[in-house]
């Protein structure tokens, strides 16, 4: 089965109690590798998260504007380690139609 490459984006800032284990779920979706990409928006953080996210093979983007991405950082403090689960069934849901 050809699965159509997907890209998450998760928007961040001061997040360097979060983002690690956020990546680290990301990272083990039950979806093929080479069909996505992480892609992580800071904000412009003060702390450590861009340090962090260095350290993943994700993309790492500034938000030098700092425009709100208030929605992706609600769900993952929502789901917490539920959210690689949820992506998952999300995924397989758009491919099945």
């Amino acid at each position: 089965m050809k699965y159509p490459f997907v890209s998450v984006v998760v928007g961040i800032r001061n997040e360097e109690k979060f983002i690690e284990e956020c990546i680290e779920s990301l990272l083990n979706l039950d979806y093929p590798r080479d069909s996505y990409e992480i892609i992580i928006v800071d904000g412009m953080s003060t702390d450590k998260t861009r340090d962090i996210v260095q350290k993943y093979p994700v993309k790492l983007l500034l938000n030098e504007q700092r425009m709100l991405l208030r929605q992706e950082t609600l769900v993952w403090r929502m789901l917490g380690e539920n959210l690689s689960r949820l992506l998952t069934e999300t995924v397989r849901s758009i491919i099945s139609g």
